[in-house]
């Protein structure tokens, strides 16, 4: 026998109410340059139409105080900063 439980969910968690917007993608790019990859980067952003890129891009440059730029470093970087 199932006790009714007032803390359940009323409704299929799969029923998507309408109108429904997909989901913009995230993607993280964890880069050892503070200057030449945000020159990169800022192109992009002006010109994400012409590239067929539906996002929005946000250039945050990572505060450091070395100069370590091997790929664990920077892995370590983006580490401490997510945490």
């Amino acid at each position: 026998m199932m006790s009714s439980n007032k803390y359940r969910l009323s409704t299929d968690a799969f029923d998507r109410k309408e109108p429904f917007e997909d989901p913009k993608k995230v993607i993280w790019l964890s880069v050892e340059g503070t200057k030449t990859e945000v020159k990169y980067f800022t192109f992009l952003d002006r010109n994400k139409e012409d590239a067929g890129i539906d996002a929005t891009i946000k250039i945050e440059p990572l505060k450091r105080k070395d100069k370590n730029s091997d790929p664990l470093s920077v892995l370590d970087l983006l580490d401490e900063y997510v945490m």
